[in-house]
């Protein structure tokens, strides 16, 4: 769980292990290459339509997108999909090594970006308190 963020970073529960998980991982699996990239918000729409198909009249989504990019990182973590990459076009199952590679690049270089956000606000911290 992420400080502030409790609702939407809880651990995954029972219900999104046993049926969003499966739904995600059968989606996403056929993705091969980049060029078969699915959106964060096209899965939505398939996992919240399949559960309930009058999500469209104004019923409340079963998942969000933020609880949906927990069950993607599930996955990812467990090895359900192996070489499950993302990109600014979505999810897809990296078809190179050279996707692979570039996916893990990415993450790497969000994670300085956090880093160097963070730094500064300690600094700001320290000047402020």
């Amino acid at each position: 769980m992420i400080t502030n963020f409790e609702q939407i970073t809880k651990e995954i529960s029972g219900f999104e292990t046993r049926v969003i998980m499966p739904l995600v991982v059968d989606m996403l699996k056929t993705k091969i290459g980049k060029g078969k990239a699915t959106p964060n918000h096209q899965i939505l729409l398939t996992v919240n339509f399949l559960l309930h198909p009058d999500i469209g009249a104004g019923c409340k989504n079963i998942i969000s997108a933020a609880r949906l990019r927990k069950v993607i990182a599930a996955i990812r973590v467990l090895g359900c999909i192996k070489g499950l990459c993302a990109n600014s076009q979505g999810y897809f199952v990296a078809e190179t090594k050279e996707e692979f590679l570039r996916c893990i690049i990415s993450l790497d270089e969000r994670i300085k970006s956090q880093l160097i956000v963070m730094e500064a606000m300690e600094s700001q911290y320290t000047e402020l308190y």
